[in-house]
């Protein structure tokens, strides 16, 4: 068993964790490993470098969404090109635009809601005689509801 990771996986494990990276599944890492799915969680099981490479790669495209979702959250500028081309398909002009975008209200709310969720999740507070309770917004209709009926 040794011998085929040696040959078949552990030369790829840099592969394998651009793969994990760019969001390819298990199954079709096995594939493209040329090995059965039992045999890659086998592998992932005794070797302990498959599983930091996946590990890593799984952990860096969440490191790159993260930041992407940021950057959407605050807004900022960006550069445009727009490319005018004559009827035979020369490009007669090239344009670039800096252009600004808003900051995007859903990746705010997903951000600190999921960065800082004592603070920014949804949620109700409902007085009880002096005790507060903290309730999530599906609740909160929920229990008025159960009031009402």
């Amino acid at each position: 068993m040794k011998d085929k990771y040696k040959r078949q996986v552990e030369p790829r494990l840099t592969e394998v964790k651009v793969w994990a990276r760019n969001g390819v599944g298990d199954k079709d890492i096995a594939k493209k490993l040329v090995i059965s799915y039992n045999t890659f969680l086998n592998y992932r099981k005794k070797y302990k470098d498959l599983e930091n490479a996946l590990l890593e790669g799984k952990k860096q495209a969440c490191t790159i969404i993260e930041n992407s979702l940021y950057e959407l959250a605050k807004g900022g500028e960006y550069t445009e090109t727009k490319i005018t081309k004559d009827e035979k398909g020369k490009v007669t002009e090239i344009v670039e635009m800096t252009k600004k975008q808003a900051p995007n209200i859903t990746a705010i709310k997903y951000f600190l809601g999921n960065k800082d969720p004592e603070n920014w999740r949804d949620r109700a507070e409902i007085q009880q005689g002096h005790t507060f309770m903290n309730l999530e917004s599906g609740k909160v209709e929920a229990l008025l509801n159960e009031f009402k009926g």
